[in-house]
């Protein structure tokens, strides 16, 4: 994202020369004249771009002005355009890379864009113009014409966010769709997919976080396409991360902050448009684990040659994720969540990672299993009240009473212990009683999932 921090939302942006498709050319095109002389007068500047794209003199200073609300380009004190430091990066980094940074810039610094790109995101079908700007327009009552609308979406649709259908008539792309996950809700200092949007499901995220991680994987031009969708994965896993992305360094930072087991990772991200890693920067890495004073080591690629490279991942200790693997791993975390001490195991096996590590799964069961023992708990209480019975239940009867009527005893003793104890907690209050004098259940089973479920709810919202 560009390093400017704006002292006021801008209200309007100009379209710029050249077609409404080529936004990021004319963008390319007027920074390179200034760089070639160090700086430009504002008069030459003004006769150029008149001279390449037979503009009028009332219409340059509007793209001199765009140029500037951008963070690309100010004024000396001797009253010359030069560039700034963000000018400078901008037209150095590739295609693919300056449209995710000025995406994320006009949805931060510019009003309407992230409204604009909420409507295509949230619409199942091609929208028309007119409908963006008949749900935008009480937001903004004193815009007076339907330009202001018109240039967000061409906007937009310069920097591939959307695409036309048919006129005037757009949809967006998976390019879009990840801009507006990672911006939505709440920005950040990077493009990341830190805040689920409250307008979409859960589901939805998860399905194009899943998407854009094998689609930036291949995205060999746009290395930080990929950077962001990898650190949005361990985001989404429980990780605080940082996110680096520069020459001479690492990608991201992970950190598992738990205490006197607390661990940091390092993560090189590695796109390439064939998805195959061939070669490994070992040295590179290793210093970059130094630097950081790293535990663990990890290099995240769609897929790995597996001779020299996984040797030389062995030998060295460095970790080999493959976006497949890395793609299950936070699908699983969304219907079996575990915590940042279980995926300690993901960074312990150097070389390739051919599976789910077993003592992941094993965690996975046990959640499952837990989940069991909830339930044929409560069933078993419910039946023996349906019974007749009406004193409470205590552990020591309930054990060998749950093992019976299952067949076999298919839970310990202790994890029946836990599971009254987590019934009875006030936080749940499924029951009443203790472990000793017995336990009450105090409404269906459907109580306990929805009790667990509305606590969840009201830790997120915290």
């Amino acid at each position: 994202m560009l390093n400017v921090i704006q002292q006021e939302v801008f209200q309007s942006l100009r379209p710029l020369p050249g077609g409404n498709s080529q936004y990021l050319g004319a963008i390319n095109e007027m920074l390179s004249w200034i760089e070639e002389r160090t700086y430009l007068d504002r008069i030459e500047f003004t006769e150029r771009i008149i001279s390449r794209y037979s503009a009028g003199r009332s219409s340059v200073s509007g793209y001199i002005q765009t140029l500037a609300r951008l963070g690309f380009i100010h004024t000396n004190r001797s009253k010359n355009i030069e560039l700034t430091d963000e000018g400078k990066v901008f037209i150095e980094s590739s295609s693919e890379d300056q449209a995710t940074r000025l995406a994320s810039y006009l949805l931060q610094n510019f009003t309407a864009f992230e409204g604009v790109l909420e409507i295509y995101a949230k619409a199942e079908k091609p929208i028309h113009l007119n409908e963006v700007i008949e749900k935008l327009q009480p937001q903004f009552p004193n815009w007076a014409t339907e330009s202001s609308f018109e240039d967000r979406v061409l906007w937009l649709y310069s920097l591939k966010c959307i695409r036309p259908k048919q006129k005037r008539y757009y949809e967006i792309t998976p390019f879009g769709k990840a801009i507006f996950l990672a911006h939505t809700s709440h920005f950040t200092d990077h493009a990341s997919f830190t805040a689920i949007p409250e307008s979409l499901e859960k589901a939805d995220y998860l399905l194009s976080l899943s998407q854009e991680l094998h689609l930036a994987a291949r995205d060999s031009k746009s290395h930080s396409r990929f950077e962001f969708a990898v650190e949005a994965a361990f985001q989404s896993m429980g990780f605080e991360t940082q996110h680096i992305g520069k020459n001479g360094d690492t990608d991201i930072l992970l950190y598992a902050n738990i205490g006197k087991d607390a661990y940091k990772v390092i993560v090189d991200t590695k796109s390439r448009h064939d998805g195959h890693l061939s070669d490994l920067s070992v040295h590179t890495l290793l210093d970059h684990a130094t630097k950081h004073d790293a535990n663990y080591t990890i290099v995240v690629a769609e897929d790995f040659a597996i001779g020299k490279v996984a040797r030389h991942a062995i030998e060295n200790n460095i970790v080999l994720l493959r976006v497949s693997l890395l793609d299950a791993l936070i699908k699983q975390h969304t219907i079996t969540p575990l915590n940042l001490e279980d995926y300690r195991a993901v960074f312990s096996f150097p070389g390739i990672i051919e599976d789910i590590p077993q003592s992941l799964r094993i965690g996975y069961q046990q959640k499952q299993k837990w989940g069991e023992l909830l339930v044929d708990l409560s069933k078993l209480i419910r039946a023996s009240y349906e019974n007749g019975l009406n004193i409470p239940l205590p552990g020591n009867q309930l054990f060998p009473m749950l093992a019976t009527w299952l067949g076999s005893p298919r839970y310990s003793q202790q994890e029946l212990v836990d599971a009254i104890q987590l019934l009875t907690h006030p936080a749940i209050r499924c029951a009443s009683g203790n472990n000793g004098e017995g336990i009450f259940l105090l409404g269906p089973q459907s109580s306990i999932a929805n009790s667990l479920r509305k606590l969840a709810d009201l830790v997120e919202k915290q």
